[in-house]
Order: C-alpha cells, then structure tokens, then sequence
C-alpha cells in the first residue's frame, strides 16, 4: 500500500483507478465512480483496462 494510507468508511465509495483509496470526485460533473468520466474511459478503452487489470494484479501479488 502507498506511504499515504486512506482509511475508508463503511459505504464510503472507492476509486474505479485506484482501489485502495476514496473517490474524491476529482473529475468535474461526477458524484461518484459509477459516472467518473476517467473510470469510464479506462473500463471502455480494451489497452486501458488491460494495463489497470495488470496494475491491480501487480499490487495483490506484490
């Protein structure tokens, strides 16, 4: 896990990008990872949503 660890609340929703932390809404016009425009890209993009599967992978194993 990262130097900065975030805490996460029971119900609290979590990044699409980033698993281990809080959404922050840090894309403009969205209220949650569910209409994040970036998650949407990386999930609809085949070579994105390779390259964060093989991230995701990378973090449990290591």
């Amino acid at each position: 896990m990262a130097a900065q660890e975030v805490l996460l609340q029971v119900g609290e929703a979590r990044c699409a990008l980033r698993p281990d932390e809080a959404c922050r809404l840090c894309q403009p016009g969205a209220t949650g990872p569910d209409d994040c425009p970036v998650a949407w890209l990386v999930r609809h993009d085949p070579e994105l949503a390779q390259e964060l599967a093989e991230e995701l992978r990378a973090r449990q194993c290591g």
